[in-house]
């Protein structure tokens, strides 16, 4: 039975969480270290153990993060496998000391913005793990294909490995009944088209511009249309959501709703297929998730030109590309007038579940402990 610890300063649970579990019923035995709460999990019991001796009570300082991966040796004197998520400038100082627990075996993955919004700091300290790696993972290949130009002598450890998305699972058996139900919930007017902005409360999502944008929209297509922004996650945004909050007048309102809801399993699958269009238009990405379960559920999707999704447009996944934000105006009409067909919707849903269903992807993440 392989053991392998997590280390990860993304508190995150959606991913990891989903990836762990699935190794556990695979027996192998999981631990993650949670690096700015200095605790470590055992997901095979559930156990928690907090690795200082005093409480963090909101974020770990360098110094306590130092002493507690020092602690995790108590708990595991020798791991098969280290496996750092989320490679942010510190995880090179932690490898120095972990290195010896893990036979000399570890792995880097990438999220996203950890590789496109690294210091020349982070650079440098990360630079110290990736040498000794056995692979580094990103979720899409151009991001791979970047990285390797940019550090030729790794790229012979690089792997494009997803992770799986759970709402794949359910969004086959959602009903229209569920949806109806889901719309009324949301108080979403039922003769609107239902139009998604963005997919959490990220600046990186650009609300700011697409509001402003659809503000300029003729009044006759507005009266067809309702905008919702999940703005559900992170929960620490209220400055920010108030911010976009602020951005739609009066005159506005009864055309938008903020959503703070946070939805998951069968749930968020209702969420993804009361969609009509999605409009999601990041600054920056590797494979949106939320982009993915939207199309999954056959609904349209406008997104910008400049991120990597060269993978679905060679895999003839209907979806359509802007340049820029302000072009958003002319392109909406479009849509509406021109909705997916089903043809389309059944072709995305194959593409789709054929990259990130879990019953595909938890198969690459077990080659690369073997």
């Amino acid at each position: 039975m392989k053991k392998l610890l997590f280390v990860s300063s993304n508190p995150q649970e959606v991913f990891i969480g989903e990836l762990a579990q699935r190794l556990v019923a695979r027996d192998f035995q999981v631990w993650r270290f949670y690096t700015l709460e200095a605790r470590l999990v055992h997901y095979n019991s559930g156990q928690s153990y907090s690795l200082l001796k005093k409480d963090v009570a909101t974020k770990a300082s360098l110094i306590d993060i130092l002493r507690a991966t020092v602690a995790i040796k108590k708990h595991l004197p020798q791991v098969d496998c280290i496996h750092y998520h989320y490679i942010d400038g510190i995880v090179g100082l932690l490898d120095l000391i972990l290195y010896p627990l893990s036979r000399k075996r570890t792995l880097a993955t990438f999220w996203g913005s950890d590789y496109y919004k690294s210091s020349k700091k982070t650079r440098l300290t990360r630079r110290l793990l990736l040498a000794k790696a056995k692979y580094i993972t990103f979720t899409n290949a151009l991001t791979q294909q970047d990285f390797n130009l940019k550090h030729p002598k790794l790229a012979s450890k690089t792997k494009t490995v997803r992770f799986g998305l759970i709402p794949l699972e359910a969004i086959p058996h959602v009903n229209p009944d569920q949806t109806r139900a889901m719309r009324e919930r949301l108080g979403i007017p039922k003769d609107k088209r239902l139009v998604v902005v963005g997919t959490n409360a990220s600046p990186n999502q650009n609300h700011g511009q697409i509001i402003k944008t659809l503000l300029t929209l003729d009044q006759t297509l507005l009266e067809q249309l309702h905008f919702l922004l999940p703005l559900g996650y992170p929960k620490n945004a209220k400055q920010y959501t108030d911010q976009i909050a602020a951005l739609i007048p009066a005159s506005h309102r009864s055309f938008f709703t903020l959503d703070f809801g946070f939805y998951k399993g069968h749930e968020l699958a209702v969420y993804r297929s009361c969609t009509d269009i999605l409009i999601q238009l990041q600054s920056t990405d590797q494979f949106s998730g939320a982009m993915q379960e939207v199309m999954a559920s056959g609904k349209d999707v406008i997104t910008a030109s400049w991120l990597p999704y060269q993978l679905l447009k060679e895999k003839q996944v209907h979806f359509y590309q802007i340049d820029q934000i302000a072009k958003l105006a002319r392109q909406l009409p479009v849509v509406l007038e021109n909705p997916i067909k089903p043809t389309e919707s059944s072709h995305n849903a194959k593409v789709i579940n054929s990259l990130s269903h879990w019953e595909k992807v938890i198969l690459d993440w077990v080659a690369l402990y073997s």
